[in-house]
């Protein structure tokens, strides 16, 4: 299976990367390698022409929003997988500092979007929104103090069962992860 992952080079992409190469062909987009997605969403749709599974990981405002429709309009009647990696801090109603409520903003707004199209009777392509809680090496937000952490090992164990390792007509549209107290 041939995969390609945005944001591969750290925190939960790193840990689906490193073990989904084991198995598969996988493919990462990374700003740390020049795949900034403020600049290269269009080039990076253009080499996901042979990708069987697609993770929209990365995050960088409405640019994830934007590699969703735009691979989705183009795959949704084939037999491809898309994963919208999301968040369960869309439910929040704390917001700290102004990064975090764009952060927020934008997974209600991808959110949506996922939602509109699981809806489409005729599709043939799978979506599958996942929603961690907070997250162990998470670069982007910071935890609020006394939160219950995820390990990306164990989140990543999760989707590899419960979505890529599923056959094809299998679709489990949303999963959210979280921790209990």
């Amino acid at each position: 299976m041939r995969i390609a992952i945005t944001g591969h080079m750290s925190g939960l992409g790193q840990s689906l990367f490193d073990k989904l190469s084991i198995d598969h062909t996988v493919i990462g987009y990374d700003i740390k390698i020049g795949h900034d997605l403020n600049t290269c969403c269009d080039e990076i749709l253009a080499s996901l022409d042979d990708i069987d599974i697609f993770i929209n990981n990365a995050f960088c405002d409405d640019k994830q929003i934007y590699l969703f429709d735009e691979w989705y309009n183009k795959y949704k009647d084939h037999k491809k997988t898309i994963i919208n990696m999301n968040s369960l801090s869309r439910y929040t109603r704390q917001m700290p500092n102004k990064q975090f409520r764009d952060y927020v903003v934008y997974k209600k707004e991808l959110d949506k979007h996922t939602k509109a199209v699981l809806s489409h009777p005729d599709r043939l392509c799978r979506v599958v929104s996942v929603s961690p809680t907070w997250l162990t090496n998470s670069e982007l937000v910071n935890p609020p103090s006394g939160a219950k952490l995820l390990n990306v090992d164990d989140v990543s164990d999760i989707i590899i069962d419960m979505v890529v390792d599923k056959p094809q007509h299998i679709e489990l549209s949303e999963l959210t992860i979280n921790t209990l107290c």
